[in-house]
């Protein structure tokens, strides 16, 4: 702008001495004169005209640098306040002067606050109220679980400083629940596996006990007791460490299917042969209702796994009647049923049943050496395979398992 200013100044100065040296030069002839003055008056108004356009066309250049600034500072705002809206976890801004400057909408529909949200609101939630106080009078960073609603929010609070001051605490909250709810299964899984060993290992430590110290001095028949016991409990504990390997690879996808066109009729006939006696030892009827051209494409060792699940179920909880197994063509699927006349589960274990260790029978199945994890792992089978299980039933009148795989 200086540089402007110098230039017109000089441009005028140096028309004022032409025009000076001009009428020296002609004596101060009038006619010359007035020429001269006309000229310096035309050159002096066009540089002032110029300068005035130039100082004009800078401030309107400033005006508009000025107004872009101010809308992309509005602009940057707007995009970051919609962005914090949108965000799944709370965050909020506390001053120093502990007054809310800004918070998104997850906090107001955590607090079911629907106007300005104000610190006091806290107040109903005292453990979460001390920590953001502590962190404001501490001006220190800060962590606090949050248990509302049946849900879990991990709150983080940081201590935001400017120059070196203190201007308040920036405080975001994160929905945990499903940590806090996979953390729990863990530690249901581990007592439950714990209760689950205890079991077994306490009677094969009793009968090594009793051996150890009166093993010569036993009869015939109370030495085959013993190592009756110890065959059965090994037995179960193989089993429920099978299982559990089973369970945890199917689970984390690890394990590999070999899956071929198999006949569901011969499937089912091949092991159902594993029960025969069972169901000649109580009775029971067995009925397989399967088309013999009914082609499958599964993994054999896999479904073998789970027939033979179902049919120990099946067979383990039905005293009189019988187990049928049918199987129908669906739209886009195969059903496969398992029904038997059975003892029946009632309607409040049936939601539970795939559970890992549950037992709709506690003491007969302990009795029969079942691991608890037969109808967890069937269901992980099932789901590799891109199917579905169902369970219906009702007490005294039997329990049907319906699968649906998909048809090729």
């Amino acid at each position: 702008m200086n540089k402007h200013i110098h230039r017109h100044w000089f441009v005028i100065v140096g028309l004022l001495i032409v025009a000076v040296v001009a009428a020296w030069l002609f004596n101060g002839q009038p006619l010359v004169l007035s020429i001269v003055l006309v000229i310096f008056a035309i050159g002096a108004g066009i540089q002032l005209s110029a300068w005035q356009i130039k100082a004009y066309q800078e401030r309107q250049s400033l005006s508009f640098l000025r107004e872009s600034i101010e809308q992309e500072t509005k602009s940057v705002e707007t995009i970051l306040k919609e962005l914090i809206e949108e965000l799944p976890i709370g965050i909020m801004f506390i001053t120093e002067e502990e007054q809310i400057r800004f918070n998104n909408q997850v906090w107001n529909d955590l607090l079911s606050i629907p106007g300005t949200l104000k610190l006091a609101d806290f107040k109903s939630h005292p453990g979460l109220w001390s920590v953001l106080n502590r962190c404001l009078g501490t001006e220190d960073d800060g962590e606090y679980l949050w248990n509302i609603d049946k849900k879990y929010y991990q709150v983080v609070i940081k201590a935001i400083n400017s120059d070196g001051k203190f201007i308040g605490v920036l405080v975001s909250g994160s929905d945990v629940s499903s940590f806090k709810n996979l953390e729990r299964v863990q530690q249901d899984f581990l007592a439950d596996i714990t209760h689950e060993l205890k079991t077994p290992i306490t009677a094969l430590i009793g009968v090594g006990d009793i051996l150890s110290e009166k093993g010569v001095g036993l009869s015939k028949e109370q030495l085959q007791e013993f190592f009756g016991i110890i065959d059965k409990e090994s037995a179960r504990l193989n089993r429920l460490v099978d299982d559990l390997i089973d369970l945890t690879r199917l689970g984390s996808g690890t394990l590999k299917l070999s899956k071929s066109m198999f006949s569901l009729h011969e499937l089912v006939e091949e092991t159902a042969t594993m029960f025969n006696q069972e169901l000649k030892d109580k009775n029971l009827a067995l009925t397989i209702a399967v088309d013999k051209e009914l082609m499958v494409f599964v993994d054999h060792d896999r479904f073998t796994q789970v027939f033979t699940n179902l049919f120990s179920n099946a067979v383990r909880y039905t005293s009189v009647g019988g187990i049928t197994v049918s199987a129908t063509k669906e739209d886009k699927t195969i059903a496969i049923s398992f029904k038997d006349t059975g003892m029946g589960i009632a309607p409040d274990n049936i939601e539970r049943i795939f559970n890992r260790f549950y037992r709709t029978d506690e003491a007969r199945s302990r009795y029969k050496g079942g691991s608890g994890l037969g109808l967890a792992i069937v269901k992980e089978i099932i789901k590799s395979h891109n199917g579905t299980i169902e369970v219906k039933s009702k007490i005294d009148h039997g329990t049907e398992f319906i699968i649906r795989i998909p048809k090729i």
